[in-house]
């Protein structure tokens, strides 16, 4: 979806071109656009990955007996796509940027570390508090109550 949105207009660089392509010389107010989509990427890459937590936490079936094995599996699952999501954008922000040079090269890197540490909280706060609004649920399972 992000990347439909961010391909929607050819007429200014976007992040994908910065990624992915070759922006040539980047102007002051595209820079800045770029960097808002920087943030917006990040945000939706974390609510993508909760979803997927979401969907994959409901598709692991509950296990009866004195001591299940079910939350752990849930919680590992949990942590697991959080740091994938992580490490994907600290990839990113590290490796594909061979066509920005000095200023806005560290000044998009700098970026993109804002963007890890959002990315992060966005993931983890929301997760703990859905997993405590939802209790009664299989995701509630993952931070359970006492």
């Amino acid at each position: 979806m992000n990347i439909i949105l961010l391909q929607a207009s050819r007429k200014t660089v976007h992040l994908w071109d910065v990624l992915f392509g070759n922006p040539g010389r980047i102007s002051r107010s595209a820079f800045e656009t770029i960097k808002t989509e920087v943030f917006v990427a990040g945000a939706l890459l974390a609510l993508l990955c909760l979803l997927i937590a979401w969907l994959i936490s409901n598709s692991i079936p509950y296990e009866a007996g004195k001591n299940p094995r079910d939350p752990f599996k849930r919680r590992m699952t949990f942590i697991i796509i959080g740091v994938v999501a992580i490490i994907l954008l600290f990839a990113m922000s590290s490796f594909s940027v061979s066509n920005l040079k000095g200023r806005q090269m560290e000044e998009f890197r700098q970026v993109m570390m804002y963007s890890i540490v959002i990315n992060a909280l966005i993931y983890f706060v929301l997760g703990f508090a859905f997993s405590k609004i939802f209790s009664k649920s299989k995701f509630g399972t993952i931070f359970p109550s006492k």
